[in-house]
């Protein structure tokens, strides 16, 4: 049973239905510190599951098929597997390379590292849960699309560099026809300028996400929400290129 997976749900729930944590604690018998321990370790026992169903009134069976169809529409890191790959890049880029189908004697072809250093990733991986070995080849544990949070881990590196990604493709000279936006298109800059226009766009982004953070007095239906987080398919995408040798 994963117990983030069955959280969530709770939450989402709780959230539909409009419900608070002192009115969760209360159906549970238990304090609202106690609710607020289980959100945030995320565990809880199998009698309380029995307990929020019964609140809820859904039937277990229903419950435990609600999260199967949550995690077959997207698959969400926890908060462990999160933490560490967005410190660790590289390993995101492995598992981006498993995800597709790859082998890791066509990872280490591609990207030039030893066997010493694929068995490195492939250890940690499966540490983490997120690669398994089914007797024959090395699989991602993910069917589903896999997602983050913008303002967790890996949302805070990869949305940065996502951004930059694409504002080179869009200057980038010689992709010709090969641009995002046709309002740069005839932009013509000398590198001096090419590197202050980028040092611009990085403070204003700077700036925008800082006011983003702030609180808002605007009503939630009129705010627009500007997601910048990746989703991982089965199609080549430049950020996912940081494997490097570990040995």
């Amino acid at each position: 049973m994963n117990q983030e997976l069955v959280i969530e749900m709770i939450k989402s729930l709780a959230k539909d239905q409009q419900t608070t944590q002192k009115e969760l604690a209360q159906a549970l018998g238990l304090s609202v510190a106690a609710i607020k321990r289980i959100f945030s370790k995320k565990q809880i026992t199998f009698d309380n599951i029995i307990g929020v169903c019964q609140f809820f009134k859904i039937e277990v069976s229903d419950f435990f098929s609600l999260i199967e169809q949550q995690s077959q529409k997207e698959f969400k890191f926890s908060d462990e597997q999160e933490k560490f790959l967005g410190e660790n890049p590289s390993y995101l880029s492995y598992l981006y390379e498993i995800r597709c189908g790859r082998t890791p004697s066509q990872i280490r072809s591609q990207f030039k590292i030893t066997e010493k250093s694929s068995q490195k990733y492939l250890k940690k991986l499966k540490e983490l849960g997120l690669v398994k070995f089914d007797g024959e080849k090395h699989l991602a544990v993910m069917s589903a699309t896999v997602s983050w949070r913008d303002d967790g881990p890996i949302g805070k590196y990869y949305s940065t560099k996502t951004l930059r990604v694409l504002f080179e493709r869009c200057t980038n000279p010689r992709l010709q026809g090969g641009r995002f936006y046709l309002d740069l298109k005839g932009l013509l800059l000398s590198s001096r300028q090419l590197d202050d226009f980028i040092e611009e766009i990085d403070l204003v982004l700077k700036k925008y996400m800082a006011l983003s953070n702030q609180p808002s007095k605007g009503k939630k239906d009129k705010l627009i929400p500007i997601s910048s987080a990746v989703i991982i398919d089965n199609k080549p995408d430049d950020i996912f290129n940081e494997i490097y040798d570990l040995s």
